[in-house]
């Protein structure tokens, strides 16, 4: 499968048009190739990189490859899809790799509101409320 993704992103990359490579970027991912996703996507900043879809898969590739999103790179997330689940989940994970767990925890709290939460999304809640009081910080 590796290798299918594999050739399927160098394929994309010739020939594909953006919203094709943004969904082969978004299968690399899923296959668990975050490298080549995020070269994937650099290929098509210019055309989407406003897009939702664009930013959640920047930010999930680079998470996945243990980087830590720039101020800017959260700032077009937020600003692309407030509203959207998966972006406040990214959001929220952002937020904890940086050790800010209160941000991380004010990411899940709209998380919850803004959608009906899954049982990833209420563990992820109680996990996050847990350890803000366990580091003694008061939630707000």
């Amino acid at each position: 499968m590796r290798g299918y993704l594999q050739a399927l992103a160098k394929l994309s990359a010739a020939e594909g048009a953006p919203v094709e490579r943004l969904q082969v970027a978004d299968q690399l991912l899923r296959g668990a190739l975050p490298e080549p996703a995020l070269a994937l996507l650099g290929s098509v900043e210019g055309q989407l990189g406003r897009r939702v879809g664009f930013q959640e898969l920047r930010i999930r590739s680079m998470l996945a490859l243990g980087q830590t999103p720039a101020d800017e790179d959260l700032t077009r997330l937020y600003v692309s899809g407030p509203l959207f689940p998966e972006a406040r989940r990214l959001l929220a994970a952002a937020a904890e790799k940086r050790g800010d767990l209160e941000g991380a925890l004010a990411q899940a709290r709209v998380l919850v509101q803004i959608a009906p939460p899954s049982a990833e999304d209420a563990a992820l809640l109680r996990r996050l409320e847990a350890a803000v009081r366990q580091r003694g910080e008061a939630p707000r």
